[in-house]
């Protein structure tokens, strides 16, 4: 019965890695920010130079229309970046985008959805070779910003999007103030992102985004199902105690009998 269980175990996670490796089929990115390209799930890192040692800051904008809980608020910071950008704030070479809708996957693996912002800067740590830290420092801002009013003391009301892009992207705001994305998915730093666990969970939440649980939920059972399937794959507590009794626990370990 046992064996039984973990063919059908095996079965299972096979066929759930093939389903998650099934090309994800979404319409063609828009064309958010004039003369930026949209950056892809698997040449994103090429496409802001972060390969090698990154020499200055950059931008993501995360925008979308399916993938936006609030169409209508994705609309206004698109709107406002579009403004920041042709207004000349910042370089064309700094800002780019992400078009939730065409790309799912990456933003998913970024924990993010539109309208938001991730800065991606080199680290400053002398240090970072000799400690084994990673030389990019990734910074998600979710819009709209719930303690602008704090960021922004002058700001007595709710901010409008073009006056929070506008002040995110000048030289007054102070982007260390923003928490850095230290998680076990982040792509440089992360336990299984280093690894490409980000595009996996990605494609995880693509598949299954749509059940009413929430993300800790669904990660939860997701590594629930894992080490039950670890668990049955390995030695029966019969077969642990059969070899127990030809070779005692530890015996191997004792030194030569004198």
């Amino acid at each position: 019965m046992r064996s039984v269980l973990a063919l059908i175990s095996a079965l299972g996670a096979l066929a759930l890695a093939i389903w998650l490796n099934q090309e994800v089929v979404s319409p063609p990115a828009r064309q958010i920010i004039p003369g930026s390209t949209p950056l892809k799930t698997s040449t994103w890192k090429a496409q802001l130079s972060l390969l090698d040692e990154p020499s200055s800051d950059r931008w993501v904008y995360l925008s979308g229309n399916t993938t936006c809980l609030n169409v209508t608020e994705c609309q206004l910071f698109d709107a406002a970046v579009i403004k920041v950008h042709q207004d000349g704030q910042t370089l064309s070479n700094k800002l780019s985008f992400v078009d939730c809708d065409a790309d799912p996957v990456l933003c998913h693996s970024w924990l993010l959805e539109p309208p938001a912002l991730m800065h991606i800067a080199p680290n400053k740590d002398s240090e970072t070779k000799d400690t084994g830290r990673s030389h990019v420092v990734m910074r998600p801002i979710q819009l709209p910003i719930l303690n602008f009013s704090q960021i922004l003391p002058e700001q007595s009301g709710d901010a409008i999007p073009e006056e929070e892009i506008s002040h995110i992207m000048s030289d007054e705001f102070r982007v260390e103030s923003v928490g850095v994305w230290d998680g076990f998915l982040n792509p440089f730093t992360g336990a299984l992102g280093k690894h490409g666990g980000g595009n996996v969970w990605g494609k995880l939440k693509y598949r299954l985004g749509w059940l009413p649980i929430s993300q800790q939920t669904l990660v939860i059972g997701f590594f629930l199902i894992v080490r039950l399937g670890i668990r049955m794959l390995g030695p029966s507590r019969t077969e642990q105690t059969a070899a127990d009794m030809v070779v005692a626990p530890g015996s191997l370990n004792d030194g030569p009998a004198e």
